[in-house]
Formats: C-alpha cells, sequence, structure tokens
C-alpha cells in the first residue's frame, strides 16, 4: 500500500511538471543546444619541434603553426612553455583573416 502512494505520488508529481513546461522556454532550450557545438579548435600543422642539443646562452626559436578548424572564433588570450627557458610570444593584434582563419 506504501509502494502504491509512493508511486501515485511521484506520477503526480511528473505530470504537474509536464504542465508547467513554457513553450517560450523550450525554444529557447532549442536555441541554446543548436550553438552548444560551435567551438573553436586548434589544428597544428607541426605538435612538437626538437632542438637537438643546444648550448647554453643559444637563442633558438621556433614558429608553430595552427588553424582555427572550429564552428566559432578563435583568440588567443595567454600561452605558456612547458618549461622556465621557453618564452612563447604571439601577435595580439587580429586581423580580419587571422580571425578567419588564425594561422
Amino acid at each position: 500500500m506504501v509502494a502504491a502512494i509512493a508511486i501515485m505520488a511521484i506520477t503526480g508529481c511528473n505530470e504537474k511538471a509536464a504542465a508547467t513546461i513554457d513553450e517560450a522556454n523550450l525554444t529557447a532550450a532549442a536555441e541554446r543546444e543548436s550553438v552548444a557545438g560551435d567551438f573553436p579548435a586548434m589544428t597544428f600543422e607541426q605538435v612538437e619541434y626538437d632542438f637537438g642539443t643546444v648550448d647554453e646562452g643559444t637563442v633558438v626559436e621556433h614558429e608553430y603553426k595552427f588553424k582555427n578548424t572550429g564552428s566559432a572564433p578563435l583568440i588567443v588570450v595567454n600561452a605558456k612553455g612547458s618549461c622556465g627557458c621557453t618564452v612563447p610570444t604571439w601577435s595580439k593584434e587580429l586581423s580580419l583573416q587571422v580571425k578567419k582563419d588564425l594561422c
């Protein structure tokens, strides 16, 4: 008998919840979900580079090229090296081409 009452209470709650769904909320949720998959994606031409043996004090450089292969704009706001001896630099200026196709 207790189980029957619990089932009726749960069923009653679900029916009330379904009745309170607003059509505007459904539309807003559908719009939100349609753009939820729009993200930038960095695709690098090369993901690692071996400098070989470097003498202490020698300055070496390597440029990593990448493109935004995602479906939303990609803006680089920070870059860090994996160790203290590496200091990455990047252009803070975004041209129309860079916004369209970062490379």
